[in-house]
């Protein structure tokens, strides 16, 4: 039995849907992070873990205990808001201790306890400033150690780190990541961000339209996404909407270029598909130094897929420099490449594409992932209905 477990959740605000026959399992000492866009549900399903919205329908059980119905106040739960909700008339010594001088606790043992959880928090030295005297970070640690304090079986932080600066945040989060392994606690952590989902995590359950769409590792979120909407939010990559060709071998069509992806036994012959490519799985070289590599247009390399295109779009990002290139077919493709590697690539540049056929991921392509895909927000491109009467159009996220 899981240690903690929501069964059947729904939630709705009016006509609007936000969490939706949700069921989901936390094990003891987890660190779970609920990642999707704005509107998704996972705010909510934080709301009514603590106990501060009241489910429709389901049940939430804490070590197989029903805790459904039960108050806030009495659900052992400790939480961490976007906006730090500190007391600005008490110290971080005093706002840490609020929730032990409500369970009576002896002065000197809450004394006690404050000093342990500042100095866990790195603020030893600040337990007597008031909240407009410290940072933000500062305060957000001063919000984490008061959460702490009443030991809670559960840490819920509801995107805790998005006021912040980025620097700030990338610290921060590797601080409640070791305290989280330190301590052992259970923890379900609300972002928008997947780069800090992926870097904290056990696990990842992504959401969309109040729906869970995919829960696994990190890894597998990335690598191996389960629906075009995953594929699309969590990572950077180049979609392509194509169509099998000779699925069992491997052979998918986009455009007039027959490419090599993975065999698809479980999918037919003419099956619409998006394929999925990550932007650091792609290798570019200048043509001019590839005249001696073949590339037939109808017919991908054995070893690897070869397209030829233009470079549109340099932009240089630090570890890596992203290249927006645009195959002779149309389609356009998101590639990272090192610094060394990148250093004579310039718009215009004609260049050779090439990636192998695992770094292809196929998913099918129909109507329920094109409305998922619709979705989502910002950084995924939209991506709509494959017609069985026209051919698939490119697509670039």
């Amino acid at each position: 039995m899981a240690f903690l477990e929501l069964q059947e959740l729904s939630k709705s605000f009016g006509r609007t849907r936000a969490v939706e026959r949700l069921s989901l399992e936390v094990e003891q000492g987890e660190f779970l992070t609920l990642l999707g866009p704005s509107g998704c549900g996972k705010t909510t399903i934080l709301r009514l873990v603590a106990g501060f919205e009241q489910a429709d329908a389901g049940r939430i059980l804490l070590d197989g205990e029903e805790i459904t119905t039960r108050p806030a106040n009495r659900r052992p739960m400790g939480m961490v808001f976007q906006s730090y909700a500190l007391f600005p008339h008490m110290t971080a010594e005093q706002n840490v201790a609020f929730g032990l001088r409500l369970r009576r606790l002896s002065p000197t043992l809450i004394h006690r306890r404050c000093e342990e959880l500042l100095a866990l928090v790195g603020l030893a030295d600040r337990a007597h400033n008031y909240p407009h005297q410290l940072s933000g970070g500062q305060q957000q640690r001063v919000a984490l150690a008061r959460a702490l304090a009443v030991e809670p079986k559960v840490l819920l932080l509801d995107e805790p780190l998005s006021a912040l600066d980025a620097a700030v945040r990338v610290t921060l989060r590797e601080e409640i990541r070791r305290i989280q392994q330190q301590l052992g606690m259970t923890v379900i952590y609300v972002t928008h961000d997947q780069e800090e989902a992926l870097a904290i995590s056990d696990r990842i359950a992504v959401m969309a339209r109040g729906r869970l769409e995919q829960l696994g590792a990190p890894e597998e979120i990335y690598r191996r996404p389960r629906t075009v909407f995953v594929a699309g939010f969590v990572g950077a990559s180049t979609r392509l909407p194509a169509r099998l060709e000779r699925a069992a071998d491997g052979h998918c069509r986009l455009g007039e270029i027959l490419l090599r992806v993975p065999p698809q036994p479980e999918l037919s012959d003419g099956a619409a598909v998006l394929l999925v490519v990550r932007p650091e799985l792609v290798t570019l070289q200048q043509l001019e130094e590839a005249d001696g590599v073949a590339v037939d247009r109808s017919q991908s390399q054995e070893q690897e897929n070869l397209l030829t295109g233009i470079v549109e779009l340099r932009t240089f990002l630090g570890a890596v420099t992203r290249f927006r290139v645009r195959a002779d077919g149309g389609q356009l493709f998101t590639v990272d490449l090192p610094g060394l590697q990148a250093r004579t690539l310039v718009p215009g540049q004609r260049v050779l594409l090439a990636f192998p056929p695992e770094a292809c991921l196929v998913l099918p392509y129909g109507e329920s992932e094109a409305e998922a895909a619709a979705g989502r927000s910002g950084r995924a491109a939209v991506v709509g209905q494959v017609s069985p009467e026209r051919e698939p159009q490119p697509e670039h996220a």
